[in-house]
């Protein structure tokens, strides 16, 4: 498990003592390798944020591993979709670096962001579908705004990901056609048409029934699976980010706390423990028997995708 660091700390040795916070807490070199980003497709290092006179990050740093599933957790004002937008280009850090598939964006002129960007696809929340436009124009949107391909070629595009997310007989249905679930499959469709090598999902869950949150997650955990992607989900639905997450980033105070699954359930630290054992307590208690223990017996015998 690693720790972001507090306020101020900058470069390698302050990530080597803020990973480093509890022993056994972080593997050799992990420091080392979230400051050269090579291990990781998105670091963050020493990000300070602001809105107005509020803090929203003081120094975090976390990182992102190249072809796994993050999930992001944290309280209401958090940070949690802000996060996103920093790694999505969206909004700059007042200090600190965003390493993005190896370029620190923060350092970027917005023609250079552009091209980033395009290694980036974004699943917002409840999809954001444009209401006049078909599932169909939806989807092909990214394409026609920010490619050369001819018509034929984006149809051929559009339909293969729609085809991958399970929307085949859509395509002409209106976004207000469609039930919550089907909103967020076609915008994960949307997200994932221009073939991005990191996928941002912002509450993916959010709104939607316990059949249509298992949709989801399977899905992305396939999409995963098959396309090697690196994808970073905010959430507030615990069973789910354990379930799917090869590694879990908490955000606390400003800064993160970050691990596999079975680690941060296991963790002492107060402020970790305390956010889990609500929402745990909530989601399993009466289940399996107390709520952690049920969290535990839920996870699998090894990480996702260990052989």
């Amino acid at each position: 498990m690693d720790q972001g660091p507090g306020a101020g700390d900058r470069g390698v040795g302050s990530l080597e003592s803020a990973l480093g916070g509890r022993r056994g807490a972080w593997q050799p070199g992990e420091a080392m390798a979230l400051a050269r980003g090579d291990e990781f497709r998105v670091a963050l290092d020493g990000v300070v944020f602001g809105r107005g006179q509020r803090r929203v990050f003081e120094g975090l740093s976390c990182g992102f591993p190249r072809g796994q599933i993050s999930v992001v957790l944290g309280g209401s004002g958090s940070g949690k979709s802000t996060l996103l937008r920093l790694i999505g280009g969206l909004e700059r850090a007042d200090s600190g670096s965003v390493r993005v598939a190896g370029e620190d964006i923060s350092r970027l002129t917005e023609r250079e962001l552009f091209r980033t960007r395009a290694r980036i696809g974004m699943l917002f929340q409840h999809g954001a579908l444009l209401d006049s436009l078909s599932v169909f124009d939806n989807v092909a949107l990214p394409l026609r705004e920010h490619t050369q391909l001819a018509e034929p070629e984006i149809a051929a595009e559009v339909r293969r990901r729609l085809a991958a997310v399970g929307l085949q007989d859509a395509e002409a249905l209106l976004p207000g056609q469609l039930s919550g679930g089907m909103n967020r499959r076609a915008g994960l469709a949307r997200a994932i048409v221009t073939d991005p090598e990191i996928v941002l999902c912002d509450e993916p869950f959010s709104g939607l029934d316990p059949v249509n949150v298992r949709r989801i997650e399977a899905l992305l955990a396939e999409l995963n699976e098959r396309l090697g992607l690196t994808l970073i989900i905010t959430s507030h639905h615990i069973p789910s980010s354990l379930r799917m997450a090869h590694r879990l980033v908490f955000l606390v105070e400003g800064t993160a706390i970050a691990g596999p699954p079975r680690e941060l359930l296991e963790s002492d630290d107060p402020r970790l423990a305390g956010f889990l054992a609500a929402e745990l307590s909530e989601t399993w208690e009466g289940e399996n028997g107390p709520g952690l223990h049920a969290a535990l017996a839920s996870l699998p015998a090894r990480p996702r995708g260990a052989a």
